[in-house]
């Protein structure tokens, strides 16, 4: 059995923008050991949601661009992701919706767990394909 390693958001960021260029190097060699089947790298949601984030605010790619290079990453041999379903359908969603990409994973993880009604205060989640309702006090 090949071992499994996970992976911090850092390391998917240096990999894929190629900054600073010495991590980067390192980062490719790691995930190329991955694809080649010396190891299995597991990569949870959580990482996605951060690297949605940098990739767009601080190294200022478009949702389009991240959407393709994070798709891809998807798809390498020897990478694994719990819920790439729910991932993939995110990525969809908030490359046509303006929201924030951890909304459209609040929004497909509930519809992939047959909830149609969430309560939420946030603006973004009305009309994105699942009915946002806001509590009331009830006697």
């Amino acid at each position: 059995m090949k071992n499994v390693y996970g992976i911090d958001t850092n390391i998917l960021i240096y990999y894929l923008t190629g900054k600073p260029e010495e991590k980067h190097k390192e980062c490719l060699s790691l995930i190329k050991r991955a694809e080649k089947g010396k190891i299995k790298i597991k990569i949870f949601p959580v990482i996605f949601w951060e690297a949605t984030w940098i990739l767009e605010k601080f190294y200022k790619n478009n949702k389009q661009k991240i959407v393709e290079i994070l798709k891809m990453f998807l798809q390498l041999d020897g990478i694994e992701c719990e819920k790439t379903a729910i991932l993939i359908e995110s990525f969809n969603l908030w490359e046509k919706e303006n929201i924030d990409f951890v909304d459209a994973y609040i929004i497909n993880s509930h519809r992939k767990s047959n909830i149609n009604d969430i309560y939420s205060y946030d603006s973004h989640m009305k009309n994105k394909e699942i009915n946002c309702l806001e509590p009331e006090i009830t006697g």
